[in-house]
């Protein structure tokens, strides 16, 4: 089933089958582990036309993988963007995203409530790369209009927060961040950020912690060219046997979220300090 078949099913399906087209020559079921650096091309016209992109497949798998491929599809139709790019971590993904908007002598606005790999990126790397990264407190999103200028490309946030534990008012600082140029950077895509998700399977898909992965599911398609070329030139993607590793936990991701934790929430409301405002 391709991803294009499940685009109207709901996320239970798409768990199982979205971005994939079974492997014609076996007809697998699962996923194929597509261990290899290099592919073969039928003709030099065919290798000539993969790499002028007059024609789509694989070319050399620092560019693309088709186990990855089915990986970045999935979890992108999962959260209802149109395309996705899978990183090796979290700080490759971050960095490709911002890398791809902003540039020296411009700035990005973000909320403090960072984990601490993000605020040295921030406050140290993107500072010799000569953008400037103005910081705002979560809790008074409408400080963010007296941070941005002409030279702002986009407003950062991360949900939930470590090690705070906060959940950003998405409503509010998206608000904030539309009212002028800048993008906002954040999941989730499909409540109130419409632009770019950075969402880290490894803590919220999977069981355990063995792998280290991150992704960024789009919902325009104007820069995943530009933040691919990223990914490619400063080498952030990630083995194909990793991400197979992560196509598992994520099939039966729907019955573990939104059956399990309603459940374990229910249970435990009249604990709450704020159980009135969770009632359903």
């Amino acid at each position: 089933m391709s991803e294009d078949a499940t685009a109207n099913h709901r996320i239970a399906t798409q768990a199982l089958h979205a971005g994939q087209v079974a492997d014609p020559t076996t007809k697998s079921r699962a996923v194929p582990i597509y261990a290899t650096t290099s592919y073969q091309f039928d003709s030099t016209d065919h290798a000539a036309a993969l790499f002028g992109l007059t024609e789509f497949g694989n070319i050399y798998s620092r560019l693309m993988n088709p186990t990855v491929d089915v990986l970045e599809k999935r979890l992108a139709a999962m959260d209802g963007g149109v395309t996705g790019l899978c990183f090796a971590s979290g700080q490759a993904a971050i960095t490709a995203a911002i890398l791809t908007i902003a540039h020296s002598g411009q700035n990005i606005i973000s909320s403090t409530s960072l984990y601490g790999g993000t605020w040295t990126l921030f406050t140290q790397t993107l500072k010799n790369l000569g953008i400037e990264v103005r910081f705002f407190d979560p809790d008074k999103p409408e400080d963010i209009h007296g941070l941005v200028d002409e030279n702002t490309r986009l407003v950062y946030m991360e949900s939930i927060g470590n090690p705070r534990n906060d959940v950003p008012d998405f409503k509010a600082i998206t608000d904030a961040a539309h009212t002028a140029p800048p993008w906002c950077l954040a999941r989730p895509l499909r409540q109130h950020c419409h632009d770019t998700d950075v969402a880290p399977p490894d803590r919220t898909r999977r069981r355990h912690r063995d792998l280290q992965h991150d992704q960024v599911p789009r919902r325009p398609r104007r820069s995943h060219r530009r933040r691919g070329n990223r990914q490619r030139q400063l080498q952030m993607g990630g083995p194909a046997r990793e991400m197979a590793g992560i196509l598992r936990p994520v099939s039966f991701l729907p019955r573990r979220r939104f059956r399990r934790a309603p459940a374990w929430n229910g249970q435990h409301r009249l604990q709450h300090p704020h159980s009135n405002s969770l009632a359903a």
